[in-house]
């Protein structure tokens, strides 16, 4: 009988630094806390993932990217930019 393995790469660098920006920015600054809370409504999600089947399927790797929600990476974005009225889309 043959073993079989799965190997499972989860990826979270970029969100991970990006709620860092998000969570720095808030201590500083009033205005982002509050888009912070306009953004939180109920049901909101903050991260999704992106599965990754294609690349490394027949080496039995699965590779999972953790990402901000869009609403929180664009005002990632946004901060990144310095665009500090939020016009980043």
């Amino acid at each position: 009988m043959a073993e079989a393995a799965l190997v499972i790469d989860l990826d979270a660098g970029q969100a991970l630094a990006d709620l860092k920006l998000l969570a720095e920015a808030a201590e500083l600054s009033l205005e982002v806390r509050h888009r912070l809370l306009d953004i939180a409504k109920p049901g909101f999600e903050a991260v999704c993932f992106d599965l990754d089947l294609a690349s490394a399927a027949a080496a039995g790797e699965c590779r999972i990217v953790l990402q901000l929600s869009d609403p929180l990476l664009a005002l990632a974005s946004a901060l990144r930019a310095g665009d500090f009225d939020f016009r980043v889309v």
